[in-house]
């Protein structure tokens, strides 16, 4: 991170204290997202671990999912949470489901295909998010459909009016020339 983001960051973290304004918190992490290259993995984590424990992180974090400049950050951010274990509300989970057909970029979508088995799926949403879900299933990055699959278990599994229509998905997706993709149709099938 530049030196001004830097100083930026303890402003805002001095302000916070001294005030009690949240809103400086939740404007600097905005700007370390915003600030992240893309690319370098340690800038991200580090992002996470000044961000990570606030109350609220991932609330936050999936209100800027809704910012195309600041997807692939934000959602990297909440996948790498869940994978700590972290949780994600019912609130932060529609955020996150009702940007998901905005997801612009391929690693976005994947992040938050990654985040699926955690998510609750609210009824009147089911439809909207099976749609992204078969969007993903099309998608020509591999690990892209593989995780639409898991997306699809998860969707079928709070809503089982799906079953039957995922069960068939799985088993075509056996015959996929992707490996990873028969993979977890395999597994998923177990």
């Amino acid at each position: 991170m530049s030196q001004n983001t830097e100083t930026f960051n303890y402003f805002c973290i001095t302000l916070r204290f001294r005030t009690g304004c949240r809103y400086a918190l939740s404007m600097t992490l905005r700007s370390d997202i915003a600030a992240w290259d893309g690319k370098t993995a340690r800038d991200i984590q580090s992002v996470y671990a000044q961000h990570s424990n606030t109350r609220g992180f991932a609330g936050r974090v999936a209100r800027l999912v809704r910012e195309p400049a600041l997807q692939r950050g934000a959602t990297w951010l909440l996948k790498h949470h869940v994978g700590l274990g972290g949780s994600v509300s019912d609130e932060a989970g529609k955020l996150l489901l009702q940007a998901a057909p905005s997801l612009e970029h391929w690693e976005s979508r994947l992040h938050l295909l990654q985040c699926m088995h955690v998510l609750e799926i609210p009824a009147p949403m089911a439809a909207a998010v099976r749609q992204f879900l078969h969007t993903c299933e099309a998608s020509d990055r591999t690990l892209v459909r593989a995780w639409a699959l898991n997306g699809l278990s998860a969707l079928a599994a709070q809503h089982p009016e799906y079953r039957d229509e995922v069960d068939v998905l799985l088993r075509v997706a056996l015959e996929d020339e992707a490996g990873s993709v028969r993979a977890r149709a395999r597994n998923l099938l177990k």
